[in-house]
């Protein structure tokens, strides 16, 4: 065993307080063959010492000397990776101790003559340390569309393994909200695949993940899912984010924008794929439903922000959607929604995160 060579490759800045329990993760692993690359984008933190303070020929730095942001960051920490499969690893996210023999294993047995495939599993949600919830690989919107259009193409003999082209993932993907195959830091992909798409290279700024995914599928391999936890994802309190979220918000609502333009129209066809399926997505999901929750959940600036940039980008669209109205109707119980909102969710966090 131990053929495959995989490359975890980590984007950091300013994770220090983490960047030793995902490195430690990976050093953990019950499968051994596989190397370390962490790009530090200009850290102020101590996360430079912190991956110095591992003794390990499999680890990696790369020092940026400047912040050249998220989405130009993975691509530093990819681009010079050596192992025949990748996992790109968030800073503060961790592998399961025996995630890489579990990918090792499903791709030897269901990728014959190294054929590219893509294998996603399940994540745990942790908070404190303490297990909050799992998600993935085929949850939500995937799930459903998958049941409702009767698409199993399972050629596995294990009930927790589905197996489907990734054309129909992408179709998927692009006609609900444009996420990831799968859960990124329970996903890994073949060095083909990333090759022949030339890498994350992407022209989003916060979700270069979401964009390679669409191309890698777009490509056709096998997409397996696989329901079993591989990785944790760590929930933040809300004080962590809180600065920077209304300037995360407008960049991920933009970048989703910049989604449904990335491809051609030759390749949109080759999955059954128009244009105007993707702006009907984009304003369907992102600058309709999202801010009609947002409006009666509270979130009033954020459902207002969310509401105006549908106008500002299609807004014959817009109009054709029935929420639009129901929105308008509604925008003057704002300042009651707002109240209940902030009262229920001071009140579930407080039992939720204890």
């Amino acid at each position: 065993m131990n053929k495959i060579k995989f490359s975890i490759c980590i984007p950091n800045y300013n994770y220090g307080q983490y960047l030793g329990e995902t490195i430690q993760s990976v050093l953990n692993q019950t499968y051994q063959n596989f190397e370390i690359i962490v790009a530090d984008n200009a850290s102020t933190d101590n996360s430079i010492e912190v991956i110095k303070s591992f003794n390990d020929e499999r680890i990696r730095l790369i020092s940026n000397k400047y912040n050249i942001g998220y989405s130009r960051n993975v691509d530093i920490a990819t681009s010079s990776a050596t192992g025949d499969f990748m996992i790109l690893q968030l800073a503060d996210d961790m592998l399961k101790p025996d995630a890489l023999e579990e990918f090792s294993r499903l791709i030897e047995f269901y990728s014959k003559d190294n054929e590219d495939v893509i294998v996603c599993g399940q994540i745990e949600r942790i908070h404190n340390g303490k297990v909050i919830g799992i998600s993935g690989p085929t949850g939500g919107r995937i799930r459903e569309i998958i049941d409702n259009h009767g698409k199993t193409n399972v050629v596995s003999r294990e009930p927790i393994v589905e197996i489907y082209f990734g054309r129909y993932i992408y179709k998927i993907l692009m006609i609900t909200n444009f996420t990831t195959p799968g859960p990124v830091q329970a996903t890994c992909f073949s060095k083909s695949l990333y090759d022949k798409v030339n890498g994350y290279n992407s022209p989003t700024v916060t979700i270069p993940d979401a964009s390679f995914g669409h191309k890698i599928c777009l490509l056709n391999p096998k997409v397996i899912y696989y329901s079993k936890p591989l990785a944790y994802f760590r929930v933040h309190d809300t004080s962590f984010t809180a600065e920077t979220s209304k300037i995360k918000n407008i960049k991920l609502l933009t970048d989703k924008y910049l989604l449904s333009l990335e491809f051609s129209n030759e390749q949109l066809k080759s999955a059954s794929l128009s244009r105007k399926d993707l702006q009907h997505a984009f304003i369907k999901y992102w600058c309709v439903n999202n801010p009609f929750h947002c409006l009666y959940s509270g979130k009033i600036e954020k459902c207002y922000r969310y509401f105006i940039f549908g106008f500002a980008s299609y807004p014959n669209l817009m109009l054709q959607q029935p929420k639009t109205y129901a929105i308008i109707g509604l925008f003057w119980m704002a300042p009651v929604f707002w109240t209940v909102g902030n009262v229920y969710r001071k009140f579930f966090r407080k039992y939720l995160f204890k």
